[in-house]
């Protein structure tokens, strides 16, 4: 009688398209509000521009842009003092985008 090899791995489920989700997703509206903030300030440069013109690592700036976190102090600072961004409007959405600047914005 021939000898029958059984596979010990599990049989392969169908293929299954990747789940189609929003860019925020599970996130908390306040990243969210900065991670579009700071998108709209950081036009046109890349993550890897801003990890050199910050100072801060490649994952910290993707994440607080995706809106996975918020800003750490060091991340706000770097921002704040280098693109001339006011830390009102950049967390709160508060008062002028640029530091300085009069009128416009959003108010509570």
């Amino acid at each position: 009688m021939p000898t029958v090899t059984r596979s010990r791995s599990k049989p392969k489920s169908p293929s299954r398209p990747a789940a189609q989700h929003a860019p925020f997703e599970g996130f908390l509206p306040e990243e969210v509000a900065i991670a579009q903030r700071l998108r709209q300030v950081c036009q046109g440069r890349s993550v890897w521009g801003l990890e050199d013109e910050l100072g801060v690592s490649r994952e910290n700036i993707r994440r607080v842009m995706h809106g996975a976190s918020r800003p750490s102090a060091r991340l706000l600072v770097a921002i704040c003092e280098r693109l001339g961004v006011s830390a009102d409007w950049l967390l709160l959405g508060r008062g002028p985008m640029k530091a300085g600047a009069k009128g416009g914005g959003r108010t509570r």
